[in-house]
């Protein structure tokens, strides 16, 4: 958990959030006095709208979902708190986890309490305003994601077996609640979408997988699963909706419906292809010589290693010089 912020003051905070979202996207308004974010009205436009909101520090949700598209309006209470009555009211008329967070302005947990978990910990089922889970474990990745889907899938778990998934036609969600990194959250989702098919032969329709509702800056994510199938929504289908274009900025789902019709699950091992003809170039090669001229250009990387630090240094992060001597020195090894 990180306790340090850039702005302290949590209602400064909230508000400079949601008026960046009217720099961000011009098709929004901001009322500044109820804290609604507003999609601005069409010169003869007539529509149901539809209002959503609740406490800040869920961002995306629900201010940067307001927009061409999704949300007509979007409410927004202080930090984990919901908006007023009031509020809510003024928005109809305008519009028609790996560890607890922090949050801004708030003293620091006690790092002995039971409240705070372990370094080598996970809290599974941890809500999203810092609840308490259902249960704490010690497991790497794949266990986790078992125990998760096990959850949402296990047809003989009486309290929580509500979900009859027996086809394809589902659609999964990858949120993250805020502290996850994108390089991780691309490794979370392809080890849910492998064990979707190995374990449960769920191949889902659509994939969707990025940062939806946070908490803060919680590290943690959520897996949710959307059955499709025999909705009777009426009208277009759950997919045609989900993959309707929008402009609002929160919402990131940027494939379109024949992209995902289309796709393929074929991937490219390697760069040739065993059936290919590959053509000899007639060069010569003395084996000798080229050992020789690679031994000497090694070491000369090995050597120039303190000044190329020293360059890097003051232009880069300090550490070219080192990789490239690790690397000659690996292939000088072998």
């Amino acid at each position: 958990m990180s306790a340090k912020h850039f702005i302290n003051d949590p209602t400064h905070l909230v508000n400079t959030a949601l008026h960046a979202l009217t720099i961000t996207n011009p098709s929004v308004a901001l009322d500044v006095e109820n804290k609604i974010v507003y999609r601005r009205p069409k010169d003869g436009a007539s529509q149901v709208s539809i209002i959503s909101g609740g406490g800040s520090g869920h961002e995306p949700s629900f201010g940067a979902f307001v927009g061409d598209g999704l949300l007509a309006a979007g409410v927004a209470g202080t930090i984990f708190a919901s908006p007023s009555a009031e509020q809510i009211r003024k928005a109809i008329i305008v519009g028609a986890s790996l560890e607890h967070v922090h949050v801004p302005g708030r003293a620091l947990p006690d790092p002995n309490s039971d409240e705070t978990l372990a370094q080598e910990e996970v809290e599974i089922g941890m809500g999203i305003h810092n609840e308490p889970g259902s249960g704490r474990a010690v497991v790497e990745l794949p266990e986790l994601v078992k125990k998760m889907l096990s959850q949402l899938l296990d047809s003989q778990d009486k309290d929580r077996a509500f979900l009859n998934v027996n086809s394809n036609e589902v659609v999964l969600l990858i949120n993250n609640l805020g502290g996850v990194s994108v390089l991780e959250l691309g490794g979370i989702t392809a080890e849910v979408v492998g064990q979707l098919e190995k374990s449960y032969n769920i191949k889902p329709v659509r994939i969707l997988a990025g940062t939806y509702m946070t908490s803060l800056n919680g590290l943690g994510f959520s897996i949710s699963i959307l059955n499709v199938v025999n909705t009777n929504i009426g009208g277009p289908s759950m997919l045609q909706l989900l993959d309707a274009p929008c402009e609002a900025t929160g919402w990131t789902a940027p494939i379109n419906t024949e992209t995902w019709e289309a796709k393929s699950t074929k991937t490219r091992e390697s760069a040739s292809s065993a059936d290919e003809n590959v053509k000899s170039s007639g060069l010569k090669l003395d084996p000798e010589s080229a050992k020789a001229a690679l031994t000497a250009a090694l070491q000369r990387v090995i050597d120039v290693e303190p000044e190329v630090t020293r360059y890097d240094t003051v232009v880069g992060d300090g550490d070219c010089g080192i990789g490239l001597k690790r690397g000659a020195e690996g292939m000088s090894s072998t």
